[in-house]
């Protein structure tokens, strides 16, 4: 016990303290947090990029000539597109001209 009463200037301070460390550490988590689920879709975004690259060129090399369309690399070759997630722009320039395929991100989140 103290000689003599002391008088506490801020009695909630320790809890506004504490709610704002908890405020701070759950910004840098969720910061964190978004963070990761935008690299996983940017690395599952270039995944499939390089599989249709790789079964363009595959298909080439054993048949002759360029896939018609992307339709006909799923039923052949094996790509399977999250159509939920993504969105292939595959544009055939004849069957000896390298066709142009683009994955794009469904909602504009990616490159």
């Amino acid at each position: 016990m103290h000689l003599y009463k002391q008088k506490k200037k801020f009695p909630y301070f320790g809890i506004i303290f504490s709610l704002v460390l908890f405020g701070v550490f759950a910004g840098y988590f969720l910061y964190g947090f978004s963070n990761v689920s935008d690299t996983v879709e940017t690395q599952q975004r270039e995944t499939l990029q390089s599989a249709i690259d790789r079964a363009i060129i595959s298909c080439y090399a054993i048949e002759g000539s360029y896939p018609p369309s992307i339709t006909y690399l799923e039923e052949h070759y094996g790509i399977v597109i999250d159509k939920n997630k993504f969105i292939v722009s595959y544009q055939p320039l004849g069957g000896n001209i390298r066709p142009d395929a683009q994955v794009i991100v469904i909602g504009g989140g990616g490159e």
